[in-house]
């Protein structure tokens, strides 16, 4: 039995003085979407929504202290929030395969379009960056676009659907299409639709529903043309998006959200949550973006876990289903200036939405969870990571929290060599 420790930061959240010596190995943390390898989770059914993850920058923890710390997985450019030479669209197929044998099911990609291209764009981002054969190869992963429009214009829409036609998607693949998001902030939410027309005007609110419509039209229309399967989403982030620009509700297959949770804007967010359930019971719901701040005035990593148990739980009560969910996990503070929050996710966060995934409408914030040891009941082995060279077992030992208690047991198994190796410990609360 090695010495005993204090509370470890992956239980609590608390510092420990650790009394192992030595550096923490590279092999003993997970970072972001790594989790805790993979778990039997319950089948996927239809109404099970996608899951989406474009991981940038990650927090990685510690299996020994339980520290987190944040790390980026893609280089950090200046002026921008990822250079195109570090997010091409092979970069982004190799996440994908990459986050394949990590995480479940990550297929669908976030594309922003502005129109048909006046020069080359490079830009995994960037719908225009990927070419007939780059599309093709992404669905023959599994994967589809999940394409965010920024113009309104005929020519780019239909430009679009003839480049994936051309790619091989077909009726079978069914690809989002998010018209002009966001309009209340946005250019195209004005009365002419350009930024120096009048905003925030009963005419400027009808002028976009209007357009919206017009597009949506072409949109189906390229569906019966090459035999597609667009689903047209609307997507809001305030009361005057979904109060005054939304365009009749039939116009749209699925009502998308842009979600940034952060301590100043959770109360009013889980309330608009519950305002769509109310209006739109009948339409699922897409999350097109989806940050959690982990780090910023009042942020932590502890508080977004927190959270977005909160945000999870909320979103599996509607009554439509949620279809879609793309993660951002990126740290913008760090890498754009003037970016006030950072949204890269930890471990723990991403194995909560994967639970989440199997079972949207039974998941529960509260009762057992194999991520949390802290839920864990007293005298239960629990296995709580499991890959092929590491396997950690904790079994909660009281409920007690006074000094000096032993808390957890702890028993960890290392293959290294061909040989497995067996250590053990306890800890307990300063």
């Amino acid at each position: 039995m090695i010495p005993t420790l204090g509370v470890l930061g992956v239980l609590a959240g608390a510092s420990i003085v650790a009394l192992v010596a030595g550096h923490t190995s590279e092999a003993f943390v997970l970072i972001g979407t790594q989790g805790w390898g993979k778990r039997l989770v319950l089948p996927r059914s239809a109404t099970n929504p996608r899951i989406n993850v474009l991981e940038v920058d990650a927090w990685k923890h510690s299996l020994d202290d339980g520290s987190l710390r944040p790390v980026a997985k893609v280089p950090y450019a200046r002026k921008e929030l990822i250079r195109p030479e570090h997010f091409s669209p092979d970069f982004y197929r190799q996440q994908i395969e990459t986050l394949g044998s990590t995480y479940t099911r990550q297929r669908d990609v976030l594309m922003y379009y502005g129109g048909v291209p006046a020069v080359p764009s490079h830009h995994g981002l960037n719908f225009n960056a990927w070419s007939t054969e780059d599309l093709g190869r992404l669905r023959a992963l599994g994967g589809r676009p999940f394409i965010g429009l920024e113009t309104m214009d005929r020519k780019a829409v239909e430009w679009m659907g003839a480049r994936l036609h051309e790619a091989g998607y077909g009726p079978l693949n069914r690809i989002y299409v998010r018209i002009c998001a966001e309009p209340s902030g946005m250019a195209y939410g004005s009365e002419d639709g350009t930024a120096k027309g009048k905003r925030h005007t009963p005419a400027a609110h009808a002028s976009y529903q209007r357009r919206f419509t017009r597009v949506a039209t072409w949109i189906r229309a390229l569906n019966q043309r090459y035999g597609l399967d667009f689903h047209i989403v609307f997507a809001g982030t305030n009361a005057e998006d979904f109060n005054h620009f939304l365009p009749p509700v039939d116009v749209l297959d699925a009502l998308g959200y842009d979600l940034y949770v952060t301590p100043e804007n959770k109360e009013k967010t889980l309330k608009q949550i519950q305002d769509l359930r109310r209006c739109f019971p009948g339409k699922p719901l897409v999350i097109p973006e989806l940050g959690m701040a982990t780090a910023g005035p009042g942020a932590n990593p502890h508080w977004a876990e927190d959270a977005l148990g909160d945000v999870l739980m909320t979103l599996g009560r509607h009554p439509g289903g949620v279809a879609g969910m793309t993660v951002f996990s990126v740290n913008a503070a760090r890498r754009v200036p003037g970016r006030r929050w950072n949204w890269a996710w930890t471990p723990m966060m991403f194995e909560m939405l994967k639970e989440w995934e199997s079972a949207p409408r039974r998941w529960r914030k509260e009762g057992f969870h194999s991520y949390d040891p802290l839920s864990y009941p007293v005298g239960r082995d629990v296995l709580y990571i499991n890959r092929p060279d590491l396997r950690i077992v904790y079994r909660k030992l009281s409920v007690s929290k006074k000094p000096g208690v032993p808390w957890f047991f702890e028993a960890r198994l290392v293959l290294k060599h061909g040989r497995w190796t067996h250590r053990t410990r306890q800890i307990t609360l300063n």
